[in-house]
């Protein structure tokens, strides 16, 4: 059984001429590379990041599943806090981050 189904693909396979297959492959590799950037989606990334711009310590990242973070530098360092849905809640995040590792004078979000 295994020996005729073995025979049957190597039949299949000389009857497919290669260059065929391997011309398909590229075609369906080139149109997912250069897949093109619609308009709306530039626009979405733009208002995004400007909702991250509104508060301090929120960043916006586009490639994670919660797109923003709440980060805060203090002595040339870079605390990094949690991930969060929302721009106010990243907000939130880095107001807690600020009474963690901060002084009372850094400015926060939220009084």
């Amino acid at each position: 059984m295994n020996s005729q189904l073995v025979r049957r693909v190597l039949r299949l396979q000389s009857q497919v001429p290669l260059a065929r297959l391997a011309r398909q492959l590229q075609t369906s590799a080139r149109r997912a590379i250069t897949k093109s950037c619609n308009v709306e989606d530039v626009h979405v990334a733009e208002t995004e990041n400007a909702a991250a711009n509104e508060f301090l310590g929120v960043r916006f990242n586009a490639t994670k599943i919660k797109k923003y973070s709440a980060e805060l530098e203090v002595d040339g360092r870079t605390i990094v806090g949690d991930d969060f849905w929302t721009p106010v809640d990243a907000a939130k995040g880095y107001d807690r981050l600020v009474a963690s590792h901060g002084d009372q004078s850094m400015p926060r979000n939220f009084a």
